[in-house]
């Protein structure tokens, strides 16, 4: 059994405490969705030496190529620790990833928590300087404050 498999019904437990439901199951890709305001958090175990905990999120999509919106993603980067923004075709991608396999159940939830709030937040601030589109609408009933 792969480290990976045993980590799993750890993020799958915590995960479901977190969205305060009965339980959560990965997608056919094996990850893991929830949403946060306007973010569409994903959540993904990687195999790696180290297993680790990748957070991505689409930030916005629908971008035009603006030289403004590398300098203001590059600014984000410099001001935040470990989570990382990038340009990729006409999307703002976040990411982030943290060692897997020494969490604790609190560690996990602050850690989910973190990165949702960076995604909500940074997502509403590119989409209304730069356009774009936001993965949820900021008023969706069904967002969970995670």
């Amino acid at each position: 059994m792969s480290r990976i498999d045993v980590l799993r019904p750890f993020i799958e437990t915590n995960l479901a405490a977190l969205l305060e439901t009965d339980r959560v199951a990965p997608d056919e890709d094996g990850e893991y969705s929830f949403p946060r305001g306007s973010a569409e958090i994903t959540l993904r175990l990687l195999d790696a030496p180290m297993p680790l905990l990748q957070f991505s999120a689409v930030l916005v999509s629908g971008l035009k190529k603006k030289v403004r919106v590398l300098e203001a993603l590059n600014e984000v980067n410099a001001a935040e620790l470990g989570f990382r923004v990038f340009r990729f075709e006409d999307l703002v991608i976040a990411a982030w990833e943290i060692p897997a396999d020494t969490l604790d159940a609190r560690q996990f939830a602050d850690a989910c928590r973190r990165f949702a709030a960076a995604a909500d937040r940074f997502d509403s601030i590119i989409a209304r300087k730069f356009g774009g589109r936001t993965a949820r609408s900021d008023a969706d009933e069904e967002a969970v404050d995670a």
